[in-house]
């Protein structure tokens, strides 16, 4: 059986005028399409964040850590209330403050504080702004106050696993486990470092103020860290 040529057979009894006529509408719903597909795409498409006229000032710490990495990096100015869970005594550059509900990394890398400026446990007042982050939105410290003396968070106790999630970032936990190995750090600034056995893995933790015989008499003991 020959095969039935339907569309040439169709086109030749169509009137020339008739066929002017449907190439016209053809075209004009090719060009409806593509004009539509060019809207959803510009549409589906997210824009790079402008930074408002005046950008709103950040009060809690939860609304820093919803922020983009994009949005961080448009610089919204900080003010944040909390007790600090960690301060970088050996350069001064670095701390986390914790407003009892989520924990914040804020860094004072232009200009660096002095050792005896905070100390965990301290209710501290800062101001600065956003920044991009490496792993979330930091905030780059321009001002700190020291309020008095505060009361640290309960800490979390969190499976090790769920702990290089990265989920827990900056929050203040406590692990148990058996110390492996311990050593500590040349320099003026000396600092103590453990190895602890947890959960059939290790965790490396480090500590600025230490006595000069816990370098041995931690090692193989069962510790409780908090930090």
């Amino acid at each position: 059986m020959r095969p039935r040529r339907i569309g040439a057979t169709r086109l030749r009894r169509h009137n020339p005028h008739t066929l002017m006529a449907a190439r016209t509408t053809l075209r004009r719903r090719l060009a409806i399409a593509v004009a539509v597909a060019a809207v959803g795409i510009a549409g589906g498409a997210r824009a790079d964040p402008v930074p408002p006229a005046e950008p709103a000032l950040l009060q809690r710490i939860h609304d820093v850590r919803q922020l983009s990495r994009e949005e961080a990096a448009l610089g919204y100015p900080v003010r944040l209330q909390g007790v600090v869970t960690y301060f970088e005594m050996s350069a001064g550059r670095a701390l986390i403050v914790h407003d009892g509900r989520e924990g914040q990394f804020v860094v004072f890398d232009q200009d660096p504080l002095a050792p005896d400026a905070v100390a965990p446990g301290d209710l501290v007042m800062i101001e600065g702004h956003t920044t991009r982050g490496g792993f979330a939105p930091n905030v780059r410290g321009e001002r700190i106050q020291r309020i008095g003396r505060g009361v640290l968070p309960a800490p979390k106790h969190v499976p090790y696993a769920r702990l290089l999630s990265g989920r827990h970032d900056c929050d203040y936990v406590e692990i148990v486990g058996v110390v492996q190995r311990a050593w500590t750090s040349d320099g003026a600034a000396r600092t103590l470092f453990l190895d602890i056995a947890v959960e059939g893995d290790s965790v490396r933790a480090s500590f600025f103020e230490f006595a000069p015989g816990d370098l041995e008499r931690f090692i193989d003991a069962r510790v409780r860290v908090r930090g």
